[in-house]
């Protein structure tokens, strides 16, 4: 991260938090408008388009509101999304660079660069991310809150909000959003983001005192069901009666062939990381290999608990194990009519043959 000069007007902000992204360049907009100003105006650019003509346009319309500068009133923040995408069209990161030495006084230009599913970094900005440091403006990393940290920057971003919640409210709403799970079966990218909205609804519901427990169970639905990530972990540490009663509950709110991915995702995960494992690989190859950010300061956490779920199986136990995922998702999605109770024996019949201990 580089330190932005004072009253830079530029930044870029990259990373695996789409809440966090958004309020960078919202606080960039904040600080050029400064404390007695009027706010600026925000000009939202899309950058995820397929079209060369389409992002022609986007061109244009970034080059046209940096420039103009406002006579009355503030001026205008333009916030440019999916960067990466729309560097990948000729002549775009020319124009985008560009684009910096136009920004008039008043005006504000924010890049937004997010991360992929698997934490991979968008590589093929580094042309405006130079060029931004060039500038003078600032780039910032805005990383998401892992489950160890989630509860306490709710609270901060309730407080900034000047939403009152207590302490139990908070753990509990976290819970709900899917954002305490731990591992990588968990997209983490726009959990903060649902998390804010139902700080938002709740603010709605609570009118003048602080947010409990109660009131999040009444408001808050259930993003993901705990119980899904405990079927997980269950199956991937070979407890079929758990992995079972757990699938029932949830099953009730989990499509069967969703489950069939979840499920598949991990035992592949157990798989590449056995492998790399006998080869002699660290946890940062492995945790590379994995998607999993290897800056983080769970990393080794995640990587030494999915090894630990590997040993106990054999490869070809694993191996035997996928084919009978694939083989469960064939059926669901072969016949239509198939019901979800059907599904659900499906699954439960590949716990007792491929699950169970031998």
């Amino acid at each position: 991260m580089t330190e932005p000069r004072e009253a830079a007007n530029i930044g870029y902000y990259y990373g695996d938090d789409a809440y966090g992204l958004e309020r960078a360049a919202a606080l960039l907009g904040a600080r050029v408008a400064g404390p007695d100003g009027e706010p600026l105006r925000v000009v939202q650019v899309f950058g995820s388009v397929r079209r060369v003509a389409d992002a022609e346009e986007r061109l244009s319309t970034i080059v046209e509101h940096v420039a103009t500068a406002s006579l009355f009133g503030g001026g205008a923040l333009v916030v440019v999304s999916d960067v990466p995408t729309l560097q990948r069209f000729a002549g775009a990161s020319s124009t985008l660079v560009e684009a910096m030495g136009l920004v008039a006084p008043g005006n504000a230009l924010a890049f937004l660069a997010q991360v992929d599913a698997r934490g991979r970094g968008p590589s093929s900005t580094d042309a405006v991310r130079k060029a931004v440091i060039a500038a003078g403006g600032e780039v910032v990393e805005c990383r998401a809150p892992d489950q160890r940290t989630f509860v306490a920057w709710l609270v901060g971003i309730a407080a900034e909000l000047r939403i009152a919640i207590e302490g139990p409210a908070a753990q509990e709403l976290a819970r709900r959003v899917g954002a305490l799970e731990p591992g990588g079966d968990v997209d983490r990218r726009d959990l903060a983001a649902a998390a804010v909205a139902e700080l938002r609804k709740l603010d709605l519901y609570r009118s003048d005192r602080p947010a409990t427990i109660d009131d999040v169970r009444a408001v808050v639905t259930e993003r993901t069901p705990s119980s899904l990530f405990r079927l997980i972990d269950a199956v991937s540490e070979r407890r079929p009666g758990e992995a079972v009663a757990l699938l029932e509950r949830a099953a009730e709110t989990v499509p069967g062939p969703v489950l069939v991915v979840r499920l598949h995702r991990r035992l592949r995960d157990l798989a590449i990381a056995a492998d790399l494992a006998v080869a002699g690989a660290g946890p940062p190859e492995i945790a590379g290999a994995l998607g999993i950010d290897k800056a983080k300061r769970s990393a080794e956490w995640q990587v030494g608990r999915i090894l630990d779920q590997a040993r106990r199986w054999t490869g070809a136990e694993l191996a035997a194990s996928l084919d009978g995922l694939l083989a469960v998702d064939a059926r669901m999605k072969g016949e239509a009519s198939i019901s979800e109770r059907a599904q659900r024996l499906e699954l439960t019949l590949w716990i007792a043959e491929r699950v169970a201990l031998r």
